[in-house]
């Protein structure tokens, strides 16, 4: 019992019998910044200036509606609250077509969005749901959009708008949905016959690009025709980020200011390149699809 008590009571610690291992330390291997091309940078620039003002939610609407054909009396079950009509169900129609989720919707019809004079026309569309047709053919909607087209009779001119948030597809689709572009993007555009004046506004993201980028993101690209006052017809403010295949992100800024006067020589289309902060080149695009469209930007 003696040598069981001075056993436990002892206070020193027991022998390894192989070498404890030394403290790991993990070093992170050293990164080596992608070199410029810049013919792959342009031509992924290109197809971002080219997609964007075909961006427009007209394919959706056409998708939504062709869907809806599917619907019955009773499925789905439809709502009103302040005038707004929207559909929240689970089921299936007498055709077939099953309705899973919520879509809400809105016509405007020469709606005031301003003080000014301009009325627009256009669709509001908002739904979380899936609507699958017996023989297959699917609808997906995780988000919303807007189209709309203004007068404005002060100036005989015409306004476009369309915003396009979250995620669609449509097995029918055609244009940009059926191309698989995954747009969260707006769009402003004017067009003033009685100047020649043109302009657009391009804010937000693109994925889903097949060519030589990825993805894309504008921020804060205006551009306009000299007819309304530009500084500068070949390139906008702001600057688009180019995301290539590989993964990185092509910063390219222009040279337009949002606002004063632009030395001539700097009026080129061409933009700064950055990576990761560091200045890397120029690459150059061709901005006219933005100034030179006719009847409608998209």
């Amino acid at each position: 019992m003696l040598t069981i008590l001075m056993f436990a009571c002892t206070t020193e610690e027991p022998v390894p019998s192989q070498p404890l291992p030394s403290e790991y330390e993990w070093e992170a291997p050293q990164a080596t910044a992608p070199e410029f091309d810049a013919a792959l940078v342009e031509a992924g620039l290109q197809e971002a200036i080219d997609v964007a003002l075909r961006l427009g939610g007209q394919p959706v609407l056409d998708g939504y509606f062709t869907m809806l054909e599917g619907s019955d009396g009773d499925c789905p079950t439809w709502y009103e609250q302040d005038g707004n009509v929207f559909w929240n169900d689970y089921c299936t129609s007498d055709d077939g077509t099953r309705f899973d989720g919520y879509g809400f919707y809105y016509l405007y019809e020469q709606v005031p969005l301003d003080d000014s004079a301009t009325r627009y026309d256009g669709h509001s569309l908002y739904g979380v749901a899936t609507v699958e047709a017996a023989d297959g053919t699917r609808l997906h909607m995780g988000g919303g959009l807007q189209t709309l087209q203004g007068y404005d009779p002060d100036n005989n001119g015409s306004i476009y708008l369309s915003q396009i948030e979250g995620g669609f597809s449509w097995t029918e689709a055609e244009g940009w949905l059926g191309e698989g572009l995954q747009p969260d993007i707006y769009l402003y555009a004017v067009d003033y016959p009685d100047w020649d004046g043109r302009g657009a506004f391009i804010e937000g993201a693109v994925g889903g690009l097949p060519g030589a980028a990825s993805a894309v993101f504008f921020e804060s690209n205006l551009l306009f025709t000299a007819s309304l006052g530009a500084v500068c017809e070949r390139e906008p403010t702001g600057s688009i980020q180019v995301r290539d295949g590989a993964g990185s992100w092509w910063l390219v800024v222009f040279d337009t200011p949002e606002e004063g006067e632009m030395q001539g020589s700097l009026c080129d289309g061409c933009g700064t390149v950055s990576l990761n902060g560091e200045e890397v080149g120029e690459a150059c695009a061709d901005f006219s699809s933005w100034i030179s469209w006719e009847g409608s930007p998209w």
